[in-house]
């Protein structure tokens, strides 16, 4: 804990953001106990790893070894019962919000969840740990949305995940 760079201060800095990503390095300093000086150098870290973004906590589910995955489905009818359901999923699987366990707790964690025109009606991005944990959420879904499907539900891995600016440059080359 007396680590100021290590990983249990950059977890209270990641705490006190996710309860309020706008907090100034002064206010967060004083609610764990370090200097606002060592504070702004663990954010200026956590952002340049990529874990926050614009002060808004964005978590990299890949770092973290989750596996991610889209879940493709098709539905027959969609009525106010079907989005009822859906509802109570997506309550049953909330991300986490700052007051519950860290990620790492978490067997899946939904992500997002789109309404889609095309190929798929609804997608919804995951990530999950084990293999065993995500086939057991699929069973679960297929069961509380029978009569509802209209196919069975496909799977997308992501593999991985770039930014507008890794896509737009993608041969950056950086300097140590």
């Amino acid at each position: 804990m007396n680590n100021i760079w290590g990983s249990s201060y950059k977890e209270l800095v990641l705490k006190e953001l996710r309860n309020n990503c706008r907090r100034s390095d002064r206010d967060i300093s004083k609610a764990i106990k370090a200097h606002p000086s060592t504070v702004g150098r663990i954010r200026n870290t956590l952002e340049e790893e990529g874990k926050i973004f614009g002060y808004t906590v964005c978590r990299d589910y890949l770092k973290a070894n989750y596996n991610m995955m889209l879940i493709c489905l098709n539905t027959s009818t969609v009525d106010d019962a079907f989005y009822h359901k859906i509802r109570d999923i997506l309550e049953e699987n909330e991300p986490d919000n700052g007051e519950r366990e860290p990620d790492n707790t978490k067997e899946i964690i939904l992500i997002d969840f789109y309404e889609c025109v095309g190929k798929y009606d609804f997608m919804l991005t995951v990530a999950s740990k084990e293999a065993l944990s995500l086939k057991r959420f699929i069973n679960d879904m297929k069961r509380q949305l029978d009569g509802w499907l209209e196919a069975d539900i496909e799977l997308i891995n992501i593999a991985s995940i770039f930014k507008k600016n890794e896509i737009l440059n993608p041969y950056k080359v950086t300097t140590r």
